[in-house]
């Protein structure tokens, strides 16, 4: 398969997949997202770490292979974050993004939430406050962001997801109800 280079030989320099082909980018992004990441524990985190820090410095174990390499590299590039070097609370990884999704948008299409204006305008919170804290855990640490912009941008991100909800739904109603006289004139 194109882009996907299997025994390369590990470096630090390049990333282990050819981006220039789109098999290459899809096999990045499939690992930067892989679920299994969430159950990185912090000790098995600052051990890849340290592995990768060791290669760095020309003292990694003898017999260490290409693949412990690649896994600590990978484990490292989803588990902390790039610039400040911080571990990253696991529900809020890139890893977390797909299955926690999967929870919210079926929530979110659950007929009892969205009956009720209460429970849909609360699942949309929760939806926007998650990605507020997936876009904050993996922001650009090296050209800060003010507290105040942050809540503006948080705001108005709550406000159009709530008020899209509320007024699909208001409109999904109406038009229902305007279906019937039509449907029964055909009938």
């Amino acid at each position: 398969m194109a882009g996907v280079i299997e025994d390369q030989p590990f470096t630090l320099e390049k990333p282990r997949y050819d981006l220039s082909a789109y098999s290459g980018r899809v096999k990045q992004m499939y690992q930067q997202t892989n679920p299994k990441y969430l159950f990185v524990s912090r000790a098995k985190a600052d051990e890849a770490k340290k592995l990768l820090d060791d290669y760095a410095e020309g003292a990694a174990p003898a017999g260490t292979t290409d693949a412990e390499l690649w896994e600590a590299r990978a484990i490292r590039e989803a588990v902390f974050h790039p610039e400040t070097g911080e571990q990253i609370f696991p529900l809020f990884r890139f890893c977390a993004f797909s299955p926690s999704n999967v929870v919210i948008a079926t929530t979110m299409l659950n007929p009892t939430v969205i009956a009720s204006p209460i429970l849909t305008l609360g699942v949309h919170w929760a939806n926007q406050s998650y990605n507020a804290a997936i876009n904050y855990a993996n922001r650009n640490a090296s050209n800060p962001i003010s507290n105040e912009t942050l809540a503006k941008a948080y705001t108005g991100a709550v406000l159009s997801s709530c008020t899209i909800a509320l007024g699909a739904t208001y409109l999904t109603k109406k038009a229902a109800n305007l279906s019937k006289p039509v449907a029964s004139f055909f009938t």
